[in-house]
């Protein structure tokens, strides 16, 4: 019996070197991937948020902010008084502002919309013709060049303008 458990004991001891070298590899893997030293992986990419103030043909005049973290509450099941009405049904409609905790900064921006920028609307590709005076935006920057534009929206939101 006492030399079953030393062979046991010598299998574990291998088993732990494979997987501790397994798991160097790994790891030695993903660090070079993510210090990765191509142009493309070391592009600056940002986000601002503004509210249209005016909008003016191809031209956009927001000011910026700031939105708090936002947190999943809908997928983490709330509770329900009446299980026959659906949340939207029993909680008033909530602003956009409201919903993503959007302050107002001092910052004033004048976008002009180059045709390359992708604009978004809860995931589906919009016309910079959607962007109305008192939409929310994020808008996302690759080395200090706009990209994207998305009109945040809120479930049940109303437009405030």
């Amino acid at each position: 019996m006492y030399e079953h458990q030393k062979e046991e004991c010598r299998m574990k001891q291998v088993l732990i070197k494979l997987t501790a070298g397994v798991m160097t590899v790994l790891l030695m893997g993903c660090s070079a991937s993510a210090s990765g030293s191509s142009p493309s992986d070391t592009a600056d990419i940002s986000a601002t948020y503004a509210k249209v103030t005016a909008v003016s043909g191809t031209t956009i005049t927001a000011v910026t902010g700031t939105v708090k973290e936002q947190t999943d509450t809908a997928s983490k099941g709330s509770t329900q008084s009446d299980p026959g009405k659906s949340p939207s049904a029993s909680a008033p409609a909530q602003s956009v502002e409201a919903y993503y905790g959007f302050k107002s900064g001092a910052e004033d921006l004048s976008i002009t919309i180059d045709p390359d920028i992708t604009v978004l609307e809860g995931g589906s590709t919009m016309e910079m013709s959607d962007i109305e005076t008192g939409d929310l935006l994020m808008l996302t920057y690759k080395d200090s060049t706009l990209r994207a534009i998305e009109i945040l929206t809120a479930p049940d939101s109303t437009k405030t303008g």
